[in-house]
């Protein structure tokens, strides 16, 4: 009886727990929709390779982690300290904060669109050169060997290393501006440099040579000078160059005209600009007169948001409105156009080489031939009958043999050439 219950009370306990199992098995399938239970072992994919979870003990592991930040952190420390010690060219000629367009004198440059950097780098590169011509007492020294072979004073070399570190290294004579607008750069020219003598030059050879050195640049405009965008420093400032700038030899009048360009601003109507600059001139009492098609002065303003630049350039249709690219390509066009002191080809030394070959040659004494019948039916008159005779040994005469083997002479009449049996 206590054993029937024993194994009653057992079957009954193991009856419990196979339902119990069987209920936490069926709320399990129903917690995973059906899936699989391998989507809750992400634990694969995130901690794979970072250490472990640690045992039952306790949360030791994420060495791995740690480790591989580490890593990750002397990475970017190392990538940061390169880019440090990396010397950009073009950092000399920037300074912090970039100043903006047309504060101050410079060299005002349209560029291809989306190569503003790039035309600033050329530009910069072929200024360099430029002011070593022009102004070699500029240039910066460098450090050469002696003649002899000798050593180098180390003394003399560690104090123009100084030298040239003074003013954190900056160029003197150019430095660059922020450039937030598309297809237009300025370049500040720092004195003693003049940017109407550099500009000038670089025109000057691209018309001799026939060439453009620049790629990404288009016109190169010198500034003279610079001011707030209103009315009143417009006037100060056209008095002050117009009196310099239209000043000749001879104090012959002079034929101007007035240009303007507004880029992102809208502070000063172009008509205004142009009546108070005009004045100015006026002002002068010098006869001087507009003209727009062939001016010998042109008062160029160029306004950008709260600032204007303001030049006066010579030649401005000479050298295509200062576009470097159509001045080198008129040059090489009228490089390669024959000149009026060349000699011209005759008509009889060009037929000669145009009949170097043999059937060029047969048809050019047809032609001669022809000529020939024509001035002798010329001077026979209208009643000769213009014929030609010649021997049977020489048929193109004028005496020649048809396809049913009867003679035949050529009459020239009123220019027509006729064939008649005999």
């Amino acid at each position: 009886m206590a054993e029937s219950s024993a194994q009653g009370s057992i079957s009954g306990a193991g009856a419990g727990a196979g339902a119990g199992a069987g209920a936490r098995g069926g709320k399990r399938k129903l917690d995973t929709g059906g899936k699989s239970a391998q989507k809750h072992k992400i634990y694969k994919y995130r901690d794979g390779g970072r250490g472990g979870r640690g045992g039952r003990g306790g949360g030791g592991g994420g060495g791995g982690d740690r480790e591989r930040g580490r890593g990750r952190a002397s990475s970017t420390h190392g990538r940061q300290e390169e880019a440090e010690a990396k010397v950009y060219p073009m950092d000399k000629y920037r300074a912090t904060p970039l100043p903006d367009m047309l504060i101050s004198p410079g060299i005002c440059v349209t560029t291809v669109q989306g190569k503003e950097r790039s035309a600033e780098r050329e530009l910069v590169e072929y200024l360099e050169t430029v002011a070593d011509e022009l102004y070699p007492e500029t240039a910066e020294t460098e450090i050469k060997e002696e003649p002899d072979g000798g050593e180098v004073d180390f003394e003399v070399m560690l104090q123009r290393e100084l030298d040239g570190y003074k003013g954190d290294g900056k160029s003197k004579r150019f430095s660059l501006c922020a450039h937030d607008i598309m297809c237009v750069i300025h370049i500040n020219v720092l004195p003693p440099l003049d940017p109407h003598r550099l500009v000038r030059h670089i025109l000057e050879q691209a018309e001799t040579t026939g060439r453009c050195p620049l790629r990404f640049c288009k016109r190169i405009l010198p500034i003279s000078d610079t001011c707030p965008a209103t009315l009143k420093q417009v006037s100060d400032t056209a008095a002050s160059l117009v009196k310099t700038a239209f000043r000749t030899s001879d104090n012959r009048a002079l034929k101007f005209a007035i240009d303007t360009n507004s880029r992102n601003s809208d502070r000063l109507e172009r008509m205004e600009m142009i009546q108070s600059i005009a004045e100015q001139v006026t002002k002068l009492q010098a006869g001087h007169s507009v003209d727009l098609k062939n001016p010998d002065r042109t008062i160029l303003v160029e306004v950008y948001k709260n600032t204007l630049g303001m030049t006066v350039l010579d030649d401005y249709e000479r050298f295509k409105k200062y576009n470097l690219n159509s001045v080198a390509t008129q040059a090489a066009k009228n490089k390669h156009r024959p000149t009026s002191s060349e000699p011209v080809p005759s008509s009889e030394t060009s037929t000669h080489r145009r009949s170097s070959s043999p059937a060029k040659r047969k048809h050019l004494n047809r032609d001669r031939k022809a000529a020939s019948l024509a001035e002798a039916s010329a001077a026979g008159g209208p009643s000769s009958t213009g014929v030609v005779g010649g021997d049977e040994h020489n048929t193109e005469q004028g005496v020649g043999s048809g396809e049913d083997g009867k003679d035949f002479e050529e009459i020239i009449l009123d220019g027509k050439v006729y064939r008649r049996t005999t």
